[in-house]
């Protein structure tokens, strides 16, 4: 079936900042080809402050969802794969200690912010990307007409329409403010208690100033210390070293910047060796530097929500955390691939505003427990949970902080996006044009086999099923049984009514006993009133029905997958002459 039954254009995707968040999202949006993705930049070129990145096995696995060749990718970047983070006790009687490893398994990637963001530029057509355009209003139009549900106005005069805008301006997000409130008083950021500052030098200058022996592999080192930090990484395809000094800010104030001075890094540090340690010399590589400056640590509060009607935020606009657990980036990333995949999901603009609802529900309590654990470790790395002179009880607190982070099931936390969207399309919308038929309910039942689920929709009365299980429909008379090991969706429909029964039948094979043919189904859900007779004809969904299950197939394909009983979809009955069209829409959707 053409697009253009579907909806009339394409939907159109407004970008509001072209850092890291908003063009890693373009990446994943401009794949699919019913969305025109455009991005506004404020400042007059596209670029990232800041030396690096790291990269750990969670972002490396989120951005090779959005780009297949991601690898590739962050080589060309210059990124550096770290052997692991190794902390060590930096300051007072135990100053050399070592303390622990983390990610040496997964080794995180450290790359330029910078030659990141032009990697990730390099693939968008140069017609999308908008420099100098400082958004300063944002609009709804409530009748949602044809030049989209969304009116943004520039500081230039210029007025744009989008259908969906997603706010990837930075930590002080006018996005953000719009979705929240301006009153809101998670809308603007917070002193988060530290402050830093770095430099980037050549990698020999590194090695004759701090040591050549903490240059003898990729590796990333945090020097944790009372009240203060050092953290030195490689970067650049091995040609420079990022040098960063931390210190908690006892006197917070507006200002995120301040003028670096001897007097006041060689006070925060007076605690650490001046003989053995990196932190005198680093001093000096700071303040070499042109115009050398600290930086406030600023952070968000929790936001109530991450959307409002069809505006949406991601990456620092969403949810600015410190840098501690070097998950900042790793988020937006995050954002953008589960975003990426919702907004491919759907195909007319009255869906958005689901998509976007659904981004926010899987996304925010993932990426708040984050920034949580991510203030908590930090004060650890800074001595004031636990004191530097006892490694034992440091590694005890900071050995298991990374592994909800590093370890997290991407593709799980997808279908349950997925998931969510498919029920608030169920919910929000359920009337369609061109149907009469009252809508049947199909619940996902609880399984216990360890079988995958396939990923194809059979035809109509076909059972069969290779060698995993599948999502079919036949016109097989619902009496409770199972009359096919490998069928476990069948349905039956009388007058405006139409009744699904789901039955996980496994391989012939490898079926248990309550499994095989005969044995009851797992569970059925019916219209309110029965049908008063059955007739053995297909049961014809629409395609808007299609859609919601084959998002719900796409949801069957992790290995070991458990469902609990009652997620419910709507599904919606059609005239059988359209069945063929369907079909068609079908086949081109799933590729």
């Amino acid at each position: 079936m053409a697009q253009s039954s579907i909806t009339d254009r394409k939907l159109k995707v407004a970008i509001s900042g072209g850092g890291l968040a908003g063009a890693t999202l373009a990446n994943a949006l401009v794949m699919h080809s019913h969305i025109d993705v455009q991005i506004y930049e404020s400042a007059p070129e596209f670029s990232e402050r800041g030396a690096s990145v790291g990269l750990a096995i969670n972002a490396q696995n989120a951005l090779g969802q959005i780009i297949p060749d991601a690898s590739a990718l962050l080589e060309r970047a210059g990124a550096v794969p770290n052997h692991s983070a190794r902390f060590m006790v930096g300051s007072g009687p135990k100053a050399g200690t070592f303390v622990m490893d983390v990610a040496a398994e997964n080794p995180v990637k450290a790359v330029s912010r910078a030659s990141l963001l032009l990697e990730l530029l390099a693939p968008l057509p140069s017609s999308s990307l908008h420099a100098n355009k400082k958004l300063l209003s944002i609009a709804h139009n409530a009748d949602n007409n044809s030049d989209g549900a969304v009116e943004l106005h520039f500081e230039d005069g210029t007025t744009v329409h989008a259908d969906a805008l997603i706010g990837a301006d930075g930590i002080f997000s006018m996005v953000r403010r719009h979705v929240l409130g301006a009153e809101d008083p998670a809308a603007q950021p917070v002193a988060a208690g530290w402050w830093d500052c770095r430099v980037l030098v050549p990698l020999e200058t590194a090695k004759e100033k701090l040591g050549e022996q903490w240059f003898g592999e990729p590796r990333q080192y945090d020097w944790i210390g009372t009240d203060s930090f050092i953290l030195h990484d490689i970067l650049n395809s091995g040609e420079s070293v990022q040098c960063v000094a931390c210190c908690v800010d006892k006197e917070t104030s507006p200002d995120r910047k301040r003028p670096l001075t001897r007097d006041m890094l060689e006070s925060s540090f007076r605690e650490w060796p001046r003989k053995g340690s990196v932190a005198w010399n680093m001093i000096e590589l700071l303040l070499e530097q042109d115009s050398p400056t600290g930086y406030a640590q600023w952070e968000h509060r929790d936001a109530s929500t991450y959307a409002r009607g069809p505006v949406c935020i991601i990456g620092d606009a969403a949810h600015a955390i410190t840098p501690w657990q070097g998950s900042g980036a790793a988020l937006a990333i995050e954002d953008a691939m589960v975003l990426g995949t919702l907004l491919g999901a759907v195909r007319k603009p009255s869906e958005l505003e689901s998509a976007l609802a659904a981004y926010d529900a899987v996304r925010r309590a993932r990426t708040q427990r984050v920034a949580e654990s991510s203030r908590i470790t930090g004060k650890l790395m800074t001595g004031q949970l636990v004191s530097v002179e006892d490694p034992e009880g440091l590694r005890e607190a900071l050995e298991e902080r990374w592994r909800f982070i590093h370890e997290f099931d991407l593709e799980e936390h997808r279908q349950k996006a997925l998931e969510t969207l498919q029920t608030r399309l169920a919910t929000t919308n359920p009337s369609l044009p061109h149907t009469k038929h009252a809508p049947a309910h199909l619940s996902l039942l609880s399984t216990d086999d360890s079988n995958s689920f396939c990923t194809k929709i059979f035809p109509s009365g076909n059972s069969g099923c290779a060698s995993r299980s599948a999502i079919a429909w036949a016109s097989t008379p619902m009496d409770g049984s199972c009359p096919s090991p490998s069928l476990i969706s069948r349905s039956v429909s009388s007058g405006d009514e139409d009744v699904l029964t789901i039955c996980a039948c496994d391989d012939d094979d490898d079926a248990p006993s309550s499994r095989k043919a005969g044995a009851p189904p797992l569970g059925t859900v019916a219209p309110r009133e029965r049908p008063a007779e059955r007739r053995e004809e297909p049961s014809e969904l629409s395609e808007r029905a299609l859609r919601m299950l084959l998002m719900t197939e796409a949801s069957w394909r992790v290995p070991k997958r458990k469902f609990s009983v009652g997620r419910q979809a709507t599904m919606m009955a059609t005239p059988a002459s359209r069945m063929d069209q369907k079909r068609k829409w079908l086949t081109s959707t799933n590729g």
